[in-house]
């Protein structure tokens, strides 16, 4: 009995002990959880005073028209905010949730979702010959080699470029994808999975090939597999398909002057014609930040997720930056990216996704603005995350000369000279962006007194760079490092900046300052010429001009009249909106016209060499006219090839 009594206390005391713990975890649980949506909610707080200062600042000093941002996490927008107008005549507000915009090149991170989505259902195989896929064209071969969709996806299948005639105003004028890849798919000119070369029409042909392996179109594809489960339904790849007076309008600056470019039809459209509203697509980005999951919908497996955000292709293991498949890779101040920018004339986009933090960002601009997408994109980084703008542990912020490091004793003289990025055109007219600035920008390096290999920075500040390994250098002043290719003769062939741009080795002779100069020359000795010919004219007697100097003047007069006729053609009869995507809606015919001039001068100049070589044979005397003709003779020689060069002869476009 007093056995029963005891166990009796001992359990009520072993309970009222119990309750009390249990209590006391309670409120420590509901203490914990208080802090957490303190912190959570002073973070928001911190983010949307962020946003809303850097952009209105920004915006004001950029005078840019509207903008969209939009943070995700998990599977929460924590921040969705329009500023401006979509529609500036009409007087529309940005709304994220309601505003349509082209995502650009942002469109290739779909494109190469899609293509994953498809290798895992076994209809397409990322190391399989691309033409295995393909029913009524075939992608040449080069040097024996084939290309696969890895290649593909990682902008190393080797193809030129070509921007003339990429897209159309109208849905009724827009080619098929087959038809445009196989009238315009471009040569290749570079070996496979080596050197990586951004290609708008690679992606094009890696969602035909998904398009070809899954009998069903490619964008009908990405509405099935895509769209539809990630609950985005104002997304898709086809303008026809948009609710116009949703649509964002794009603007382009013209000396001060905002102009409307409407959205036009890419006729590369995987590459870059994905249109969504901001809030739709952040579905996208919580999916890739959740390894392949979107609420309850599995998109991709948790494997294929990491293999497109990990390094699928570098130059070499030291550089910073990688390409994963389509996604670029990078850190900014010890913060891991994995992302994507866009850019085309009337809208500027980025996605950058921050897996390690566990958020993305999603900015859209309907006009180009590079330099106020970095400011407000790394500046909200910066902030937010409170990195130091120059530099923090885990990069350091630079490097003295003093500093520990021991260079090769090698010659740096070989790696001098100026390289020319990889992705510009070789076979087109566009190639003349080169001479612009515009494309096929140029590095030139050269060597100091001390044997480091100098360049320019961003900033316009001198680098100095030293050997570290056969063919790789590391600045002195910065972290950062450089790395070359040369060919079995041991001559340097391709340089390689610190991020996947690729440059190759270009002649002084053909570099486009050195360039621009000859052309010069060229047209002043031309233009001289061809008013020598008109003095000729109003002479009489032993001046007056002789059959040889009819050819001359006619010759030289020809080629001036082209030089004119194309600039009128390019500044008159194109719009400058067009001429910033690079004659997107091609030439106009009168261009066949025009590029029949050189043609007609070439003509004059072969039967002016015939008569000089006739009256030569007949013993005539030229007298000091004989060094005048061989300097025309010579004018000819360097003019037409640059014409060459710059494909002004024939109709190449």
């Amino acid at each position: 009995m007093h056995h029963a009594l005891g166990d009796k206390r001992v359990i009520i005391l072993m309970i009222c002990i119990l309750v009390n713990l249990v209590g006391r975890l309670t409120v420590a649980y509901a203490q914990d959880a208080n802090s957490v949506s303190e912190t959570s909610k002073y973070q928001t707080e911190k983010m949307v005073s962020l946003w809303d200062s850097l952009v209105t600042v920004k915006m004001e000093a950029h005078g840019v028209p509207g903008v969209a941002v939009v943070a995700v996490s998990g599977d929460a927008i924590l921040y969705s905010k329009g500023f401006g107008y979509a529609n500036t005549e009409a007087g529309l507000p940005v709304q994220p949730d309601q505003t349509i915009f082209r995502l650009a090149s942002i469109s290739k991170v779909v494109t190469a979702t899609a293509v994953m989505i498809a290798a895992g259902e076994g209809a397409v195989i990322l190391r399989e010959d691309v033409n295995s896929y393909l029913n009524e064209f075939r992608v040449p071969d080069r040097n024996g080699s084939v290309i696969n969709l890895r290649h593909l996806l990682t902008h190393t299948a080797g193809f030129d470029d070509k921007y003339i005639g990429k897209s159309v105003p109208t849905h009724k004028s827009t080619p098929s994808l087959e038809s445009y890849l196989q009238e315009d798919l471009p040569d290749r000119v570079m070996p496979p999975g080596e050197i990586f070369s951004y290609s708008n029409q690679g992606i094009a042909l890696a969602g035909y090939v998904v398009g070809e392996a899954t009998g069903q179109d490619f964008a009908a594809y990405c509405a099935q597999h895509l769209f539809t489960p990630l609950q985005m339904p104002a997304a898709t790849f086809r303008l026809e398909e948009v609710n116009h007076d949703r649509l964002a309008m794009g603007y382009v600056d013209q000396n001060g002057t905002k102009i409307p470019f409407p959205v036009d039809h890419l006729k590369d459209y995987p590459a870059g014609q994905l249109l969504a509203t901001p809030n739709e697509f952040a579905h996208f980005m919580m999916m890739h930040l959740n390894r392949g999951k979107f609420k309850d919908n599995r998109i991709l497996e948790d494997s294929v997720v990491a293999s497109m955000q990990s390094v699928q292709f570098k130059h070499h293991p030291r550089l910073h930056s990688a390409v994963g498949y389509a996604f670029m890779l990078w850190e900014h101040n010890g913060i891991r990216i994995v992302g994507h920018d866009g850019g085309y004339p009337g809208i500027q986009t980025r996605m950058w996704l921050m897996p390690d933090k566990g958020m993305g960002i999603f900015i859209a601009v309907n006009q180009l603005a590079g330099d106020f997408m970095n400011e407000i994109s790394y500046g909200f980084i910066d902030r937010f995350f409170q990195t130091k703008e120059n530099g923090t542990a885990d990069q350091p912020a630079g490097r003295q000369a003093n500093d520990d490091i021991t260079g090769l004793d090698e010659p740096v003289d070989r790696f001098t000279g100026t390289y020319r990025m990889t992705r510009y055109p070789r076979a087109t007219m566009d190639k003349m962006g080169v001479l612009m600035g515009q494309v096929g920008h140029e590095l030139t390096l050269w060597q100091d007194r001390e044997n480091h290999l100098m360049m320019f920075d961003h900033t316009g500040n001198e680098r100095r760079l030293v050997q570290v390994e056969p063919l790789l250098f590391r600045s002195l002043d910065d972290d950062y490092y450089m790395s070359f290719r040369e060919n079995n003769s041991g001559s340097i062939t391709h340089l390689f900046t610190d991020g996947v741009s690729a440059f190759e080795k270009t002649s002084w002779v053909y570099t486009a300052g050195v360039q621009r100069y000859v052309w010069g020359i060229c047209l002043l000795a031309l233009f001289g010429y061809f008013i020598i010919y008109l003095l000729q004219n109003l002479r009489s007697g032993k001046s007056a001009p002789t059959t040889v100097d009819h050819w001359v003047g006619w010759g030289s007069g020809l080629l001036l009249l082209h030089f004119l006729q194309v600039g009128l053609v390019v500044n008159l009869l194109i719009p400058h909106s067009q001429l910033m995507g690079g004659f997107p809606y091609g030439l106009p015919d009168v261009m066949y016209f025009v590029q029949l001039f050189p043609w007609l001068a070439a003509g004059f100049s072969l039967v002016f060499i015939y008569q000089i070589v006739k009256r030569w044979r007949e013993g005539g005397n030229f007298g000091w006219w004989a060094g005048y003709y061989g300097l025309f003779v010579v004018t000819l020689v360097i003019y037409f090839n640059v014409l060459h060069y710059w494909n002004l002869l024939g109709f190449r476009f």
